[in-house]
């Protein structure tokens, strides 16, 4: 799924609503933001399992996390 393409994940949707879709969906999360799992704590999830998934290239070199719920 990518925010923005399900109804009810719409983008600038707050972080609580994409980390309990992603539990409710049993799905990951990529994403830029290196503190959104804790958004995942919020919705109930006990564990999760955070990696360095890749990086955005060019003038930013930001990088993109895999956020996997290990419950």
């Amino acid at each position: 799924m990518k925010v923005g393409s399900e109804l009810g994940l719409e983008r600038r949707k707050p972080d609580t609503v994409i980390a309990s879709y992603c539990k409710n969906s049993d799905c990951d999360l990529l994403t830029g933001d290196l503190k959104a799992y804790q958004y995942f704590f919020d919705v109930g999830v006990r564990t999760v399992r955070i990696t360095r998934y890749d990086w955005i290239g060019g003038l930013t070199d930001k990088a993109v996390f895999l956020v996997q719920i290990a419950e």
